[in-house]
C-alpha cells in the first residue's frame, strides 16, 4: 500500500490542509486498519474499489465520494480489492465553511456526497478523467475554489479560534479565548460547534491527543 500527499496551492488553501493519495494493489484484501480522531473532517473519493468500515458493529461498503465528520472515536476500515483513493483534508472549520453546512449533522458520520450537496458531489465526477494525481487535485482545487466563492460561509472569529487552540503550546481556556475574541463564551461555543462540527473544549483534547500519539 502506497501513500503520498499533496499541499493545495490555489485559493482552496485557505480551508483545505492537504490532499492525499492512497493506493493498493489488492493484496491487503481484509486487513482492518484503525483510525484515530485528528479534528479534521475529511472528504473522500474512491477511484477504485471502496473500503468497508465497521458502523454498529457491521462491515458496510463506503460510499464512493463521502464525506467522513469529526470522529468522535476510532474507525475500524479494511480494504476488499484494489485501492485507489484520493482524500481531501480540511482544516477543522474548512468543510464546514466551503459546505456551508451545520457540520453536527456530520460529526461521528460518513455521509455520502451525493445525498448531502448533489451539486457538488457531480462537480468532482469530473476529476475522474484527470491524467495524473496532479492533475486531479488541481480540478479539485479548482471546483472548491468555485464552490467557496457561490456557497461559502466563512466565520473569521472561529478560524481565529481554531488557529489558537490549535497550534498554541498551551491553549486558552474557552472562557479566556471568548474574551480574548470579543465574544461571549456562549456564542464561541454555538460558533465552534457550528463550523467545526465539536466543542472548543473537545476540540481541544483531540489535538492534545493528536501531539502525544504523533510524539508517541
Amino acid at each position: 500500500m502506497t501513500y503520498h500527499e499533496i499541499l493545495p496551492e490555489g485559493p482552496a488553501s485557505g480551508f483545505v490542509e492537504r490532499y492525499w493519495v492512497l493506493e493498493s494493489d489488492g493484496s491487503e484484501r481484509g486487513r482492518v486498519q484503525r483510525v484515530v480522531p485528528d479534528g479534521t473532517p475529511q472528504l473522500i473519493l474512491n477511484l477504485a474499489q471502496p473500503f468497508e468500515s465497521c458502523q454498529d458493529g457491521e462491515w458496510r461498503l463506503q460510499p464512493r465520494c463521502f464525506l467522513a465528520g469529526q470522529l468522535t472515536g476510532p474507525l475500524l476500515l479494511r480494504p476488499i480489492g484494489p485501492v485507489r483513493m484520493l482524500g481531501v483534508r480540511f482544516v477543522a472549520h474548512g468543510a464546514g465553511r466551503m459546505l456551508g453546512t451545520p457540520m453536527p449533522e456530520t460529526t461521528g458520520r460518513i455521509v455520502d456526497l451525493s445525498d448531502l450537496v448533489p451539486a457538488l458531489a457531480r462537480d468532482l465526477d469530473r476529476i475522474w478523467e484527470a491524467p495524473s494525481d496532479a492533475a486531479q487535485t488541481a480540478r479539485v482545487d479548482a471546483i472548491f475554489a468555485a464552490w467557496d466563492r457561490r456557497h461559502g460561509r466563512r466565520d473569521t472569529v472561529v478560524e481565529e479560534a481554531v488557529a489558537r487552540l490549535a497550534l498554541a503550546r498551551v491553549p486558552p481556556d474557552t472562557a479566556t479565548l471568548a474574551r480574548t475574541l470579543g465574544i461571549s463564551l456562549r456564542q464561541l461555543e454555538r460558533r465552534f460547534q457550528n463550523a467545526v462540527g465539536l466543542g472548543p473544549k473537545h476540540f481541544t483534547r483531540m489535538r492534545r491527543f493528536q501531539r502525544v500519539f504523533q510524539a508517541i
